[in-house]
């Protein structure tokens, strides 16, 4: 089967993984914010942000090596997973000693049961990490988008049945913990028969996932921490009830972000790992995955923004309108942050995770100053903060990464976008000047069919290729 075959085959199952994965995931939802406080979000929001944070630390950019290094022996593979066993192992450790100095920092005792609970995820979650980037290396995204499928069904499933028994954030952290032991015993089972199974450990083996994984570790938490200090500041100032009502507007702002990207950079890395030193291929492959992105996106999220108070209503309930507001500006962001993600697939398809550090350590000393100046207007000013550090980091992001890596111009990258935004902007601009939810509905409605309209071309040539 040729690249372009197998890149089409998984673009299919991916697709279908997404929106179903996502429906579930809509759905579950809308369901629990009418079950569960909002304060309960907030907390399983806190410990999502530890979590996510820690992950780093176990996945260590193995996952990614082993993409990038096409040709890893089993014994390479062998030291490879070793190593993510014991980073699991000694995460879980640490986190689990943490638990009482984490909960003395936002001021909450209630986060160190919750955190010695949520923690057990990393015995055995490492398990099944070397098995997903091996699927994901050779392209057998079908069998991972089966899995993903089954795993959103059983967390959907049992959150629900979780949370009608009362257990508050424990269900939600309840679902979590069987949902990812059941995808890591069903990734067991395919990758053993398909790969084998073998554990072991050189020093000469595992130096260059080391050194890819030191990279890695580093870029990781630092972009974590630049995208995660919204929760961290709200959590610590304003106190977990407002972090509910954020953490849930952030989740459907994400949402659309969850569907579309995956589709196309879970397939990207791969792709572009196979051809890192055909630069001319890599360069059109790349500009032709923003610029796809963006064609959706834009339109998309400022839909979103324009109906934001319908949204909020229609899945969350009337009882968390003070979402819309921030849902309005958290669209906007969203809509610049996606069309970054491929330069991710970027970096680790050429083995550059030390320009990607560079570039996060960068934003460092960037985006937090904003926020935190910010964060004197509340969430609200929080979500400004986090927009216009967006803004101003476009052109930078161009520069160093994308130019560097691929060679695209200036014009290359930013005329498609700014050709796209300006369209957006005539096409569904009206809707924001109407109050009425019919009004704005009609205007944007006229408005999506000449954005159909003026794109059919574009949209024709991509599915051809």
């Amino acid at each position: 089967m040729t690249l372009k075959a197998q890149a089409l085959k998984s673009l299919k199952w991916t697709t279908t993984s997404a929106i179903a994965c996502s429906v579930l995931q809509v759905a579950r939802m809308a369901i629990l914010a009418r079950l569960i406080a909002r304060e309960d979000f907030g907390l399983f929001a806190t410990i999502a942000v530890i979590l996510g944070f820690a992950d780093f630390f176990v996945e260590a950019g193995l996952g990614s090596a082993i993409i990038h290094k096409q040709d890893a022996t089993e014994e390479d593979l062998a030291s490879a997973y070793t190593i993510n066993i014991l980073l699991g192992w000694l995460v879980f450790a640490a986190l689990y000693l943490l638990s009482s100095p984490i909960a003395g920092f936002y001021n909450d005792s209630r986060l160190i049961g919750l955190l010695h609970l949520a923690t057990l995820v990393f015995l055995f979650q490492p398990l099944g990490r070397q098995y997903d980037a091996l699927l994901r290396r050779d392209l057998k995204l079908d069998t991972l988008a089966k899995l993903e499928m089954f795993a959103a069904f059983i967390g959907f499933a049992s959150s629900l049945c979780f949370a009608f028994y009362g257990l508050a954030v424990r269900a939600l952290i309840y679902s979590q913990l069987l949902t990812t032991l059941i995808h890591v015993m069903l990734l067991l089972r395919i990758g053993i028969r398909t790969y084998g199974f073998r554990i072991g450990f050189s020093y000469r083996r595992a130096r260059f996932f080391l050194r890819f994984g030191v990279f890695q570790i580093c870029e990781n938490a630092v972009n974590y921490l630049n995208t995660q200090l919204d929760s961290i500041l709200i959590g610590k100032l304003l106190g977990q009830e407002a972090l509910g009502v954020f953490y849930m507007a952030k989740q459907l702002a994400f949402r659309p972000l969850q569907i579309i990207n995956p589709i196309l950079t879970r397939i990207s890395f791969p792709v572009f790992a196979k051809v890192q030193n055909d630069t001319t291929r890599l360069k059109r492959g790349f500009l032709q995955v923003v610029h796809s992105l963006a064609l959706i996106q834009f339109a998309l999220f400022t839909l979103i923004a324009a109906f934001s108070d319908v949204i909020v209503s229609i899945f969350l309930g009337n009882n968390w309108s003070e979402a819309a507001h921030l849902l309005k500006i958290l669209a906007f962001y969203t809509m610049l942050r996606s069309i970054g993600n491929p330069v991710g697939s970027l970096l680790l398809a050429k083995g550059r995770v030390d320009v990607g550090l560079y570039w996060n350590i960068g934003m460092l000393f960037y985006t937090p100053p904003i926020v935190i100046f910010a964060s004197k207007w509340g969430a609200t000013g929080i979500a400004w903060g986090l927009l216009f550090a967006m803004i101003g980091s476009l052109v930078p992001g161009w520069y160093f990464l994308v130019r560097k890596l691929c060679g695209a111009s200036f014009s290359e990258y930013f005329s498609g976008l700014t050709k796209t935004a300006l369209l957006v902007t005539i096409c569904f601009g009206p809707s924001f000047l109407l109050a009425n939810p019919g009004a704005r509905l009609t205007t944007a409605a006229i408005g999506f069919c000449c954005y159909l309209w003026y794109n059919h071309p574009t949209i024709k040539r991509l599915l051809k290729t």
